[in-house]
């Protein structure tokens, strides 16, 4: 519903906005570097223990499969086909690194393939399109939770890291771009879209998050770092406000006091400037 209002607010003013899934998005673009950092996105990695090998396993095979000599993969099909043992020893034939690929053990190429391969089939080919950011004035990405169920998130962080190429290598040096981030929390993760929130400003770029709640924001350290680095907050009813009011800063006001004796005013008192919340907890609430 909103996505259809937003083409019609669009359509009135003149250009032609992109809408996905309607129309695949590409995500394919770039160097193989760019596209590696793309996919990483896509996993939910061990950050601790045992698991930290198997995920700087699962990068170096991805890297080994977007920076071939024969270049990167340009679609979902072609990066699954390359997640093959005999395949990455083909693409790396005559390379000095052909040694190092050929060390990957089949069992190893394998369990990574089968996690990108879930991914790609839930995602039916929407991110093997013909426009990304640079090829359009405005577009909405409806990002369908029923209909990507728990990849829902993965795509997020996957069109952020794009969001963020784009930036930084492929936009046009003085065009500024907004982006609006709806429902924030069903991809927000912690200190990634943290740093993004910090440096877009840098690449001509500006960012709304919307959330529900302070935790909605990826973690106490990334939300507390994401209100640091936003200059504007539009706070609306929540019932827990205190940590999101502190933004608002103080202002000093009057506060007084009056003594009295068994309910009898005694005609003493006090009175004393005190700094109070420029945003009253209870009113937000």
């Amino acid at each position: 519903r909103t996505q259809r209002r937003f083409t019609q607010i669009i359509n009135h003013r003149g250009p032609r906005p992109r809408l996905f899934p309607e129309q695949p998005y590409d995500g394919w673009r770039g160097t193989g570097q760019e596209i590696t950092n793309r996919l990483v996105q896509l996993i939910d990695w061990a950050d601790e223990g045992g698991g930290t090998y198997y995920r700087d396993l699962s990068v170096n095979l991805v890297r080994a499969a977007c920076t071939a000599p024969a270049g990167p993969p340009r679609s979902s099909g072609d990066l699954l086909r390359r997640l093959d043992r005999n395949a990455l020893c083909e693409l790396w034939a005559g390379h000095e690194r052909a040694t190092q690929v050929m060390a990957f053990k089949v069992e190893h190429v394998d369990a990574c393939r089968q996690r990108y391969a879930a991914f790609f089939d839930a995602t039916a080919g929407q991110l093997d399109g013909r426009w990304a950011f640079e090829d359009t004035d405005c577009g909405y990405l409806l990002l369908n939770e029923l209909l990507y169920g728990e990849e829902t998130s993965k795509l997020g962080r996957f069109l952020v890291e794009d969001f963020k190429q784009y930036l930084a290598a492929r936009k046009q040096a003085k065009q500024r771009v907004l982006l609006i981030v709806d429902e924030f929390s069903a991809i927000a993760d912690g200190e990634r879209v943290a740093r993004m929130i910090e440096v877009v400003r840098s690449y001509g770029g500006a960012v709304v998050l919307a959330v529900q709640a302070y935790e909605g924001m990826g973690g106490e350290q990334a939300a507390a770092r994401i209100l640091n680095a936003a200059h504007t907050v539009f706070l609306h009813a929540i019932p827990d406000p205190e940590l999101i009011v502190r933004a608002a800063g103080t202002r000093l006001a009057i506060e007084s006091s009056y003594q009295h004796e068994r309910g009898l005013a005694t005609d003493f008192g006090s009175a004393r400037q005190q700094h109070q919340l420029r945003a009253d907890p209870n009113d937000v609430r």
